[in-house]
């Protein structure tokens, strides 16, 4: 799991809603906005994907799991915000293709900025 202080507040989540650019992969996208402080992140499933909340925060811990798994000095290369959000569920284990998708995806934004 993610620590706290890695995660976004309700603030940070509606800015990065506002202000944030986007980048897209099969099974996620992130909406971020660089910033002075470390990388945090929030993930959101919306409820269309999956209908019940035990099978949203399912995914939701899955994609914590997965941003706990990259190495540690993404978090210090990458400054900002960035809400992920699942576009479709893959029928393997979440947590790897979640993974390798994120990284994917903090790569380019790494590139980008």
């Amino acid at each position: 799991m993610l620590p706290k202080k890695r995660r976004l507040t309700t603030e940070d989540v509606q800015d990065v809603l506002k202000k944030g650019r986007p980048s897209r992969a099969e099974h996620l996208s992130v909406k971020y906005l660089t910033g002075e402080k470390s990388l945090s992140i929030a993930a959101v499933v919306s409820k269309s994907l999956v209908k019940k909340a035990v099978g949203r925060n399912k995914i939701r811990r899955a994609v914590y799991r997965a941003a706990a798994s990259l190495p540690g000095n993404i978090f210090a290369i990458l400054k900002g915000r960035a809400i992920v959000f699942v576009n479709k569920v893959p029928q393997d284990p979440l947590a790897p293709i979640f993974a390798a998708e994120l990284a994917t995806l903090l790569e380019n934004i790494r590139r980008h900025v």
